[in-house]
């Protein structure tokens, strides 16, 4: 589990990195409800990475492919949205 959480921040680190920019918004992704999709949000859907329906800490608002389970797809889903790359 820490490597996963480890493996996850570092996604995090890695797209803030490269350029994502806090002007994106998608109301999906804005898991916090402050109105921008930034690093705030990425935070609480690592937090949940690896968590399936039943765990602690599943949500069904970071399951973007809806599979029951915070997985890898869903993680890059979240970080598209804060570089402004979703739909």
């Amino acid at each position: 589990m820490r490597i996963q959480k480890f493996l996850a921040g570092a996604a995090a680190i890695s797209l803030m990195l490269c350029g994502a920019s806090a002007y994106a918004y998608d109301a999906e992704f804005d898991y916090n409800g402050d109105g921008v999709n930034d690093e705030g949000d990425l935070e609480l859907i690592t937090d949940a990475f690896n968590t399936g329906e039943g765990d602690p800490g599943f949500d069904s608002a970071f399951d973007h492919d809806g599979d029951g389970f915070i997985g890898g797809a869903d993680i890059l889903a979240a970080q598209e949205a804060l570089r402004g790359d979703s739909q």
